[in-house]
């Protein structure tokens, strides 16, 4: 046993200063006032000796207190040659509520202060500079209605009243659980007088948008304000000066107003609503074209501009347009162009699509209604804003063959166009009218007779016979422009080249434009290669496009369609006279 004397004896000497050190360990709380104004502030100043370390918990303290501001600091000093360390966190408090409020002990280890009391007043009750003088800063907030609907843009408006210049402010922002709340526009300074007395009026505007029906309580945002002031006396710094803060003689006042709490009625989506909800006061829909009046031909773009401006919501709450789809043109809508802003104090939004329209055959091009249904705000009942169906007249491309009339017709045209047959009382022809009409009705029977027979041969055995390849346009010669354009990445030449090779292959019948071209081809997939060529030539917004990958599509559906066009053009005769 006496071997182990002496680490006995260490160890208890150990235990013995950790303890003296731990009582020697000392926590406490000063305050640089008893008694303040609900819009004042404290400075409190939690001073630790000796060795504690960690964190003050400061959970109790904030229930009653919200703290501005925090720093800490280390301090050593020597005193008669004993050398000591401090802890010093510097607290500035705003009371949340008037009232006698007994600040809870803090604890940091096994430290914790003592139990202490401030008595906090009414704003205004207060007034030991200025005795009856008016409120140096004041905080008001309003909406503009106290039962908006679900998802209904609200501004909600703050503002801010300073009698005086401040060297200092900073405003929270409002805090709805439930909501959206946004910043909105810039602020707006003005020069307002309330209560006879002149203040500077900042306005401050928030865009608040409710999630849920039900009650939305919205907390006044917080304006933390520092003004001059004669210096106070205190005595709380006189042994760490360079550690005092806000209020504590450093010629400066500071000020904590809070705008008041609303409560608003949020109304639940109407049965008579239609999906999407688009709360509003007004809704625009309005059609434009790049060129006026809009000019259509088959394989050439033109651009089609949507714009949707609403009023009383934001960028975010626009629905997207329903369009419909086009029948006899490629459609290639972009992304729409999307926009936020206020004007005349009310939230403002509006979205701008453009959409290249190719008209792949000639004639009538009916664009269908463009119909959004929303919600009037004003009236409280259920609108539609529409841009109505229009037609136009889609021309045949440059160099295209016209559409040749019936034969029949060009008969009747030529009877109608022969000199009038003179008629008698009882209506019969005269004599001189000879068989010449019985002949242009046996040949307009025999027209009509081929044109049925044309159209019996088209139902029973297919397409008509293709016309053989033009001799002034080279199937092979095409299709080695069309891959040298895709090697090079060139959409535009691409397409040309495609358009040739389409023109080389069917002649008159010829597709108008990359997509009937790829449908005649009948190729899997080439469709949407042809759709990506378009998109990259004339979406508003573009697209990149793939030359290379395009053409490893394209070569074995053009190879096979050459071959093909090779074996079904007869060859000439030997002997053109013989037989």
């Amino acid at each position: 046993m006496r071997p182990w004397s002496p680490v006995l004896l260490i160890l208890l000497l150990v235990g013995w200063s950790l303890g003296a050190l731990a009582q020697s360990a000392e926590l406490r709380l000063d305050l640089d006032r008893q008694r303040l104004a609900l819009n004042e502030t404290l400075v409190a100043r939690l001073i630790a000796d000796g060795g504690l370390k960690g964190e003050p918990d400061l959970r109790r303290l904030e229930q009653d207190f919200e703290v501005l501001e925090r720093s800490h600091a280390e301090q050593m000093r020597i005193i008669n040659g004993t050398i000591s360390r401090l802890r010093v966190w510097t607290l500035v408090l705003a009371p949340r509520h008037p009232g006698v409020i007994e600040i809870a002990p803090i604890t940091l280890g096994a430290a914790r202060t003592e139990p202490r009391r401030v008595e906090v007043v009414e704003a205004g009750a207060r007034r030991d500079a200025e005795p009856g003088a008016p409120p140096l800063a004041r905080v008001e907030a309003e909406v503009e209605t106290a039962a908006p609907y679900v998802q209904q843009a609200l501004v909600y408006r703050v503002a801010i009243l300073l009698r005086e210049r401040p060297l200092q402010a900073a405003l929270s922002a409002p805090l709805a659980e439930g909501a959206i709340v946004e910043p909105l526009g810039e602020d707006r300074s003005s020069r307002a007088v309330v209560d006879g007395v002149e203040y500077t009026r900042v306005e401050r505007r928030y865009l608040l948008i409710p999630q849920h029906s039900g009650a939305l309580r919205v907390e006044g945002p917080r304006l933390d304000v520092i003004f001059a002031a004669a210096p106070r006396p205190g005595a709380l710094y006189r042994d760490f000066p360079s550690l005092s803060g806000f209020g504590a003689g450093g010629g400066e006042r500071r000020l904590v107003e809070r705008a008041e709490t609303l409560t608003l009625q949020v109304r639940a989506r109407p049965d008579a609503a239609a999906e999407p909800w688009l709360p509003a006061s007004a809704v625009r829909l309005r059609e434009d074209w790049a060129e006026t009046p809009p000019r259509a031909v088959v394989g050439e773009p033109l651009t089609r501009v949507l714009t949707l401006e609403v009023e009383g919501a934001s960028a975010t709450q626009l629905p997207e347009l329903v369009l419909p789809e086009v029948e006899g043109a490629q459609r290639y809508p972009g992304r729409p162009r999307v926009e936020d802003g206020l004007a005349a104090g009310e939230v403002r939004a509006s979205a701008r699509y453009e959409i290249a329209l190719i008209p792949t055959r000639p004639g009538p091009l009916h664009l269908p209604e463009v119909r959004l249904v929303w919600w009037d705000l004003v009236n409280d009942r259920p609108r539609e804003a529409v841009i109505p169906a229009r037609t136009l007249e889609v021309a045949p491309a440059p160099g295209a063959p016209l559409p040749s009339r019936p034969a029949s017709a060009a008969v009747a045209e030529t009877v109608a166009g022969d000199e009038p047959v003179a008629t008698d009382q009882g209506g019969r022809g005269s004599a001189g009218a000879g068989p010449w009409p019985w002949v242009a009705l046996v040949l307009g029977l025999g027209w009509a007779a081929t044109l049925i027979w044309l159209w019996w041969r088209r139902r029973a055995g297919g397409e008509a016979p293709v016309a053989p390849p033009s001799a002034s346009v080279d199937l092979g010669a095409a299709r080695a422009r069309v891959e040298a354009a895709c090697r090079a990445n060139d959409p535009r030449a691409a397409r040309a080249a495609l358009l040739d090779w389409g023109r080389a292959r069917w002649g008159a019948s010829a597709p108008g434009g990359p997509v009937e071209l790829g449908r005649r081809l009948g190729r899997p997939g080439l469709g949407a290669t042809l759709a990506a060529l378009e998109r990259a030539l004339y979406a508003p917004t573009g697209e990149p496009w793939d030359g290379a990958g395009c053409w490893a599509r394209l070569a074995p559906a053009l190879t096979d369609a050459s071959t093909e066009t090779a074996r079904a053009t007869p060859l000439a005769p030997l002997y053109p006279g013989a037989g």
